[in-house]
C-alpha cells in the first residue's frame, strides 16, 4: 500500500516522484516515510519482517532476578526493539519497578543512537553508545573499557548470529544472551507479494533495508512463488538498492543484489540522506 504525502514549499525534492520502498516492520516505518516524503518521494510501505513479543518470559525473569541481586555489570541493548521488548516483558511479569532500580546499579549499553534515545525516554541513563552503530565497533568499544572478569548480558532478538557472544568472551567476560524479542516473517505474506509484483512490473524506483532479515524475508517469499531469479535480476538492473550498513549489504548480495547506497552512519535519518546524496548525482 503507497504512502503519499504532500511536499510543503522549501523542502529538498531530490527523490520528487520517486517510489521507494520500506521494508521495515510495521509500526517502525513512520520515520522512514516522514523522511522521503519530506524530499518529494512517495513512501510505500511494504513490511517484510514482524516484531513479536519474546515467545517465552522464563530468560527474561531469570535475568531480573540477576540485575536485583546485583550480578549484572553490562547491560546490553542490540536494537530500540530490544529496549521495547524488555520494558514490555517486565511489564507482564510485574517487575518494572524494581528492576528499573536495579538498573541505576548497572552499565547500560546501547548499540546505536535510537537504541540510547529508546532508553532514555524510558528515564534510563545510558553509559556507552559506540561511534560505529555495529557489532564491531560495540567490542572495540567495550574492550577499550576493561570488561575482564565482568559479567554482560545482551538483549536482543531470538536466534542471534553469535558473533558478539564469541568475541566478548574472548575478552573473559561472562556473557549471557537474553531473547527479548523476535523477528518474524510476516503473519500475511500478501503485501509482501504485492511488493514483489510491485518491483517486478517496474512500479517502484528505489528499495530501503535496514535489517539483514528484511532481505532474507523478500526472498523467502519469492522463493515459494519461483519468483527468487527475477527479483534478484530486477533489484539489480531495474531498482536503485539501499542497506543500512555493511552487514545488510552483505546479506543482499549473497542473493546477488547490487547495493548502490549504504550511509557512513548506520541511522535511518543517513541512510535516507544517503540515498538523496545518491539520487542528486
Amino acid at each position: 500500500m503507497r504512502e503519499t504525502a504532500l511536499v510543503r514549499g522549501g523542502a529538498a525534492t531530490s527523490l520528487r516522484g520517486k517510489v521507494v520502498a520500506i521494508t521495515r516492520p510495521r509500526g517502525h516505518a513512520q520515520e522512514s516515510a516522514e523522511l522521503i516524503s519530506r524530499r518529494g518521494g512517495i513512501p510505500y510501505l511494504a513490511p517484510t519482517l514482524e516484531i513479536k513479543p519474546a515467545r517465552s518470559l522464563e530468560p527474561i525473569k531469570k535475568l531480573v532476578e540477576l540485575m536485583v541481586s546485583g550480578s549484572v555489570d553490562y547491560l546490553i541493548f542490540m536494537s530500540r526493539n530490544a529496549v521495547l521488548g524488555f520494558f514490555e516483558a517486565l511489564s507482564r511479569l510485574g517487575r518494572r519497578d524494581e528492576t528499573v532500580r536495579a538498573l541505576s546499579r548497572t552499565k547500560m549499553v546501547a548499540i546505536g543512537a535510537s537504541t540510547r534515545k529508546e532508553l532514555e525516554d524510558h528515564g534510563v541513563e545510558v553509559s556507552l553508545t559506540p561511534r560505529d552503530y555495529s557489532s564491531e565497533g560495540l567490542v572495540r568499544l567495550l574492550r577499550r573499557s576493561g570488561l575482564r572478569r565482568k559479567n554482560a548480558v545482551i538483549l536482543r532478538a531470538e536466534n542471534p548470529s553469535g558473533y558478539l557472544r564469541r568475541e566478548l568472551e574472548e575478552s573473559f567476560v561472562q556473557v549471557l544472551e537474553v531473547p527479548v524479542y523476535e523477528s518474524a516473517m510476516p503473519s500475511d505474506k500478501s503485501g509482501v507479494l504485492r511488493l514483489i509484483d510491485d518491483l517486478l512490473n517496474g512500479e517502484i524506483d528505489v528499495i530501503t533495508f535496514t535489517s539483514p532479515a528484511t532481505a532474507r524475508n523478500l526472498f523467502m517469499v519469492a522463493e515459494e512463488h519461483n519468483l527468487s531469479s527475477k527479483l534478484g535480476a530486477c533489484l539489480r538492473e531495474k531498482v536503485v538498492v539501499v542497506a543500512i550498513g555493511p552487514v545488510t549489504k552483505k546479506t543482499l548480495e549473497e542473493f546477488g543484489v547490487k547495493v548502490h547506497v549504504v550511509p557512513s552512519e548506520y541511522t535511518v535519518e543517513a541512510m535516507v540522506a544517503a540515498l538523496e546524496d545518491y539520487m542528486k548525482k
